[in-house]
């Protein structure tokens, strides 16, 4: 058994099994814990750095660092180089924060893909999780996002020290001389997360012996009810949709405990709002009533054909004072004006193997899978409306935008807007 408890934790989260692993490497102190634990514990390793060029000299002394530690280790790096500012320019509307992101992790699946690597090891750790608890509080998240991050993730991350405290990675960077470098950003309070990290968290820890532990066990705890909520999610849809994406509404609201629940863990992913949830429910056997892509008629709810009436496509420029602002109906779409040209703005149709980049989301999809998950009839998906940016699409109407065009909740107010509204028939 591995002597440090750090090593003993990533023993515990991901086994003992060697695995052939890319490695996310700032250089920062957590990467390089994390890439040593790994080459410690026998896994094949490859690290991976990606220099954004955000901070001068600071990102070339990172690349430096990263490459002379490697060196010494003998394990292969790569070096990515990626023009931030460029996309940001090309994609208003879409933070420098969340852009680097997903450059980062596209990069790295290609990297662990074309090298036929079993995961993406990245360097999180229980305060990370902790200050992403925090987060998704405030975003009012439900049970699933206060259950924080899994050290296996989608795409192939993996997170080996995802329970080990920051002092225990620290206490390994001593116990073996490691040296490290450190991004000068994560000294500013100019993120929500470093706010949190900077004062909430000690205070938590100051005030309330034991704090962060009883937090993370709540995490623990949060995560296996999501996984549960997850499974009773299928049951409903197994119990009261029908093979055409039609909903049973009267059956659900006579036989479920908390049929409103019950119905919005059904049609929340469908773009449909507890508002809307509520507003079924109370006039289930009216007919005729729309709601997003859906339809009630006596006590069901169907997907329907989206046809965009002769009125088409409103326009209208709006000044967005706060976030609160952003919300729209289903069949709006609220933008940032300098991010598109309103007159290469058109509809059209899907074309084959047309892919999307889903707001909320890394990476794209197919628009055919995107419609098929949302319960579009198969005979509606062919003709189903497409916003296009001359040949870009930034919007699936009433399904999911894209999320190079829509406002960040964290983008500076007021802004201005172009509010696109569908007039649907």
């Amino acid at each position: 058994m591995p002597q440090h408890r750090l090593l003993q934790s990533i023993v515990k989260a991901i086994g003992s099994a060697p695995l052939k692993l890319c490695v996310g490497f700032s250089g920062g102190s957590d990467s390089v814990a994390l890439l040593h634990a790994l080459r410690a514990l026998g896994h094949e390793c490859h690290a991976f750095h990606c220099n954004f060029h955000l901070r001068g000299d600071e990102s070339n002394r990172d690349e430096q660092f990263c490459s002379n530690f490697c060196l010494r280790l003998g394990i292969p790096l790569h070096i990515e180089h990626f023009d931030v500012i460029g996309r940001k320019s090309a994609t208003a509307g879409e933070s420098v924060e969340m852009i680097a992101r997903d450059m980062r992790y596209a990069a790295f699946e290609k990297y662990r893909s074309d090298h036929q690597l079993d995961y993406i090891a990245v360097a999180h750790h229980r305060e990370d999780n902790i200050e992403t608890f925090f987060l998704n509080l405030l975003r009012s998240s439900g049970v699933k996002g206060l259950g924080g991050m899994s050290v296996y993730g989608h795409n192939h991350l993996l997170r080996p020290m995802l329970s080990a405290p920051k002092q225990m990675v620290m206490d390994y960077i001593e116990a073996n001389n490691l040296e490290y470098v450190t991004d000068s950003t994560n000294a500013t309070d100019d993120y929500k997360r470093n706010r949190i990290r900077h004062h909430i968290l000690p205070m938590l820890a100051r005030e309330f012996d034991g704090s962060l532990d009883a937090i993370a066990r709540s995490m623990a705890i949060l995560q296996a009810q999501s996984a549960t909520l997850e499974a009773d999610t299928r049951r409903l849809s197994d119990t009261y949709m029908h093979d055409d994406g039609s909903i049973d509404v009267s059956s659900l609201a006579a036989n479920e405990a908390a049929p409103t629940d019950a119905l919005y863990r059904m049609v929340s992913p469908l773009g449909l709002s507890a508002t809307m949830v509520n507003d079924i429910l109370d006039n289930a056997d009216a007919s005729g009533r729309r709601f997003g892509n859906y339809e009630l008629r006596r006590g069901r709810l169907s997907p329907s054909a989206l046809h965009i009436s002769p009125q088409g496509i409103i326009f209208e420029k709006i000044i967005v004072e706060h976030p609160g602002q952003l919300r729209c109906s289903p069949n709006q779409l609220i933008v940032d004006a300098s991010a598109v040209d309103k007159s290469s703005l058109h509809i059209g149709t899907p074309r084959s193997g047309l892919r999307f980049d889903p707001y909320g989301m890394n990476g794209s999809k197919l628009v055919s899978d995107i419609l098929r998950e949302a319960n579009i009839p198969t005979s509606s998906r062919a003709d189903y409306p497409i916003l296009y940016s001359g040949d870009t699409p930034i919007w699936i109407v009433g399904v999911r935008a894209s999320r190079h065009y829509t406002i960040s909740p964290d983008a500076s107010f007021p802004c201005q807007a172009l509010k696109i509204t569908a007039q649907c028939q």
